[in-house]
């Protein structure tokens, strides 16, 4: 590892909340339409 990489540090609770068009999202990760199936797919 270089020094570089030591002195980083990762905010451990990073706020991912967005407000995008006027709704509001506690994360911008969303499943898009026809992406998941259902029961055990999902899980």
């Amino acid at each position: 590892m270089s020094e570089r990489d030591l002195n980083n540090t990762v905010t451990p609770n990073p706020k991912l909340a967005i407000d995008y068009c006027g709704i509001k999202m506690k994360n911008p990760i969303i499943a898009a339409s026809g992406t998941f199936g259902n029961g055990p797919e999902y899980a």
